[in-house]
């Protein structure tokens, strides 16, 4: 039975993380809609994690889990007040916000946190690093620039997507198989035949970043790796680090140059957070949106979407406190120091896990700059895996003694 329960959680840890962009990548290339095959994945994972959650684990984190389970109670009171009650006029179908909030985010974290296996991490790490290759192969191939618009025609934007997959999506799908390359250099996964592997991973992964032009992810990257830098400091790892960063920033200098200095490239999306673009101003008007409506009932929240823009705020923190105040907001703040000090200290120790720290970064970064509470399952995810990464180390350690 625990084979089964660990193949259990490999999947639903996996699909959360980077399910949705490989069914995307792979539906992109057979000319087929990925929409029927993603409910039924996802359908899959939300019962793979009740499973798991019958089997309650008592040596879970409970510090963790009570915060989590805090933060959970008072956002879904909200969108209970939300929908059942209609106290707001949502934009989105009322199912819509459930189905993503509780059964892709809720419970397949819960589930990882509740579930100690100190046997799946390498295996987990296994199944991303190669279907994140295979996604990012398949990317190139079939992604395009080109999006519908209401008028029925296709508009060429410069980025690259798969339609069921936007730019900024794709980008952090690339930044993963290229800092799962990194990690596998800096903890020796490979040996020195194979290391064409990481190196591929990494090359691959940026191309398909730079292509799809979006600042989230690359911005996450340079921070990720300014990590391990700070992490690896006195270290023969960090000139390892430096030197692959080095040579991949190199590389899609000379293979992407058109994506990077044309008038819709890489610079140019950058410059445009100086000047103020569209996308930028649309950004600061929900986030002062969002504190004021945090203002205006700053103890149990207003609402689950900022009204101005009647979206979400595009920065997970400031929508928890918009949406719980600070019951919820207080308990979601210090569970996310608790994951990003735990990932700190795999970085700084050299831990064969330390992906899980990396990844984890590197998708609470992206919820900060754009994601929504009950959208980023990825980060969900991969901070309640910090928690058991750290208690595989602290294992690994007592059994050497």
């Amino acid at each position: 039975m625990s084979v089964t329960y660990s193949s259990l959680l490999i999947f639903c840890t996996t699909w959360s993380i980077i399910g949705f962009p490989v069914l995307a990548a792979s539906t992109s290339i057979l000319g087929v809609s990925s929409t029927e095959f993603s409910i039924a994945f996802r359908t899959l994972a939300a019962a793979c994690a009740a499973i798991l959650l019958l089997r309650w684990n008592r040596a879970s984190n409970n510090i963790a889990l009570f915060l989590f389970v805090i933060f959970w109670t008072a956002y879904f009171f909200r969108l209970c007040l939300a929908t059942l009650l209609d106290l707001e006029d949502l934009r989105r179908p009322e199912q819509f916000y459930w189905i993503w909030a509780f059964g892709a985010c809720f419970l397949p974290s819960l589930a990882v946190l509740v579930r100690q296996n100190t046997e799946i991490l390498e295996n987990i790490y296994y199944w991303l690093f190669s279907l994140s290759i295979f996604a990012v192969v398949i990317s190139l191939i079939s992604g395009n620039t080109l999006v519908p618009g209401r008028d029925g025609h296709e508009y060429d934007i410069g980025r690259l997507n798969l339609g069921s997959l936007n730019p900024i999506s794709l980008g952090h799908l690339g930044i993963t198989c290229a800092l799962l390359g990194i990690c596998s250099f800096v903890s020796k996964k490979f040996t020195k035949h194979h290391l064409w592997i990481p190196a591929s991973a990494i090359a691959l992964g940026l191309s398909v970043a730079t292509l799809a032009n979006s600042r989230g992810p690359i911005m996450a990257f340079c921070i990720c790796v300014l990590f391990l830098i700070l992490g690896g400091v006195r270290r023969v790892r960090t000139y390892v680090i430096v030197s692959i960063f080095l040579g991949a920033a190199v590389l899609v200098y000379v293979t992407q140059v058109d994506a990077i200095f044309s008038t819709t490239g890489v610079l140019s999306r950058f410059s445009g957070v100086a000047s103020s673009d569209a996308a930028v101003t649309g950004r600061l008007i929900a986030f002062q949106g969002a504190i004021n409506q945090f203002l205006e009932s700053p103890i149990f929240g207003d609402a689950i979407e900022e009204k101005i823009t009647g979206f979400y705020p595009h920065n997970v923190v400031l929508e928890a406190f918009m949406a719980t105040g600070i019951v919820g907001g207080i308990p979601l703040l210090v569970f996310i120091f608790l994951a990003l000090l735990r990932s700190w200290r795999m970085i700084r120790s050299g831990s064969q896990n330390l992906w899980v720290g990396v990844l984890a970064i590197q998708y609470f970064l992206g919820a900060m700059f754009s994601g929504a509470i009950y959208s980023v399952h990825p980060m969900w995810t991969l901070l309640a895996l910090t928690f058991c990464a750290k208690r595989l180390r602290i294992q690994n350690q007592s059994n050497r003694v």
